[in-house]
């Protein structure tokens, strides 16, 4: 019957036009959740990765492993370094020692000791060859006022040298007295000039020499000629050498070890501006005691090694008896290692020498106080060294002398042939 078919067939609801179609059980489901997939997995990526724990980079761990082996290096080698040019560790090749002396010198944050600064400036002085000296020697004694008729003189050097020719040194220099004597030197090629500039007339007319003679000796350049010197000199070296330079060398050993270990340590370094230049002022003062047992260790060290030599000098006093305040100071340039200044003072009296047969006590016969100041400048520059346009030898000079004086007075000088004689 009809309506009992009507009555099995399913009811549909309605359905509105914008919702997606009914899906049944048999239906195949669609790949629509592929984006949503994509986009979950994405998010998941993104937790995924932050979670994992992270590679570390080999070039970073390259880099810090070399930063860390520096850090450990450098310090090791700094130290290796400096013990290399304090002496410390002998390397058995002088070129490299030196070397490596120069680097430790020449690098700022080296504290600098009395060892480096004394190294730093022996570096230095050994490739320089031109600078300007002035040294200034005084002198107090009752022996000076007998002879000069003053009690206290000073005995200056001033002046340029240039040895960059080791076979032709070059040089220019005034020499002062006091201030009654004094002259000149001058040295650019094998020929040396000599000028007196001032001298007591007094004391030349005692001789016989008049006004126009002396006008003549403080005028006039004396030249002489020092190749045949040198030339005979160099002959006597070569056909006779040394036969002591192996000696030579053991005492030079022995000073430079008992200068390390007894005199370095007493020294005192502080720093100091002078004239404007940044300096490294070392001081040595020792007391009577430390002055004699520096003097002791030397005798002892040579009897060790030259006991030959040794017994020359074995019976004389020790430097107490007639030496006393000793001090001496050096200024060094912080810059270049330059000894720029030296400063000795000390008292001699050999009226307290007990051995009165030794050479000590025949220098002099009244205390004498000393004093010696060496300044150095205008390091590696060249300077104008001019000799005279004129000059004389040593014979014309005479001559002329001879020429000028009276007939009552040219008794009294020798004649030419004479003097040569």
């Amino acid at each position: 019957m009809q309506p009992n078919a009507e009555s099995t067939q399913p009811v549909q609801a309605p359905t509105d036009s914008l919702s997606p179609p009914a899906q049944t059980a048999t239906s195949e489901q669609p790949i629509t959740p592929i984006p949503v997939t994509i986009i979950t997995s994405s998010n998941t990526n993104s937790v995924d990765t932050s979670s994992a724990p992270k590679r570390k980079s080999p070039f970073k761990i390259l880099l810090f492993l070399l930063v860390l082996l520096g850090l450990i290096m450098i310090p090791g080698l700094g130290v290796s370094g400096y013990f290399v040019a304090t002496d410390k560790i002998d390397l058995g090749n002088p070129q490299l020692q030196q070397t490596i002396t120069k680097a430790i010198i020449a690098f700022p944050l080296i504290p600098k000791n009395p060892t480096l600064v004394l190294k730093s400036s022996t570096l230095a002085h050994q490739e320089l060859t031109q600078s300007s000296f002035d040294l200034l020697v005084s002198a107090d004694s009752k022996d000076l006022e007998a002879a000069l008729g003053q009690s206290t003189t000073n005995l200056r050097f001033a002046g340029y040298v240039n040895y960059s020719d080791s076979e032709n040194p070059r040089f220019t220099m005034s020499i002062d007295l006091g201030e009654a004597i004094g002259g000149q030197v001058i040295k650019n090629d094998p020929v040396i000039y000599f000028k007196i500039d001032r001298f007591p007339l007094n004391l030349l007319q005692s001789i016989g020499i008049t006004q126009q003679s002396y006008s003549l000796i403080t005028e006039s350049w004396i030249s002489f000629d020092t190749a045949p010197l040198a030339a005979q000199a160099k002959k006597t070296l070569q056909s006779n050498p040394s036969s002591d330079s192996s000696d030579t060398e053991t005492a030079q050993k022995v000073l430079r070890k008992v200068f390390e270990t007894d005199i370095l340590p007493q020294v005192k370094q502080s720093t100091e501006n002078l004239d404007g230049i940044s300096t490294y002022k070392l001081t040595y003062s020792p007391t009577n005691e430390q002055l004699d047992a520096v003097y002791t260790k030397i005798q002892t060290e040579l009897k060790k090694a030259l006991p030959n030599a040794a017994d020359n000098v074995k019976n004389q006093p020790l430097p107490s008896e007639y030496i006393s305040n000793p001090n001496l100071s050096l200024w060094f340039s912080q810059k270049d290692g330059y000894l720029v200044k030296l400063a000795l003072n000390a008292s001699y009296d050999p009226t307290q020498v007990k051995n009165s047969q030794t050479v000590y006590g025949k220098l002099s016969s009244s205390p004498v106080t000393l004093s010696v100041v060496l300044r150095l400048s205008d390091f590696g520059k060249v300077l104008p060294i001019t000799p005279p346009t004129t000059s004389f030898t040593y014979e014309e000079l005479i001559k002329k002398i001879y020429e000028l004086q009276t007939p009552a007075s040219s008794s009294a000088i020798a004649t030419p042939s004479e003097v040569i004689e």
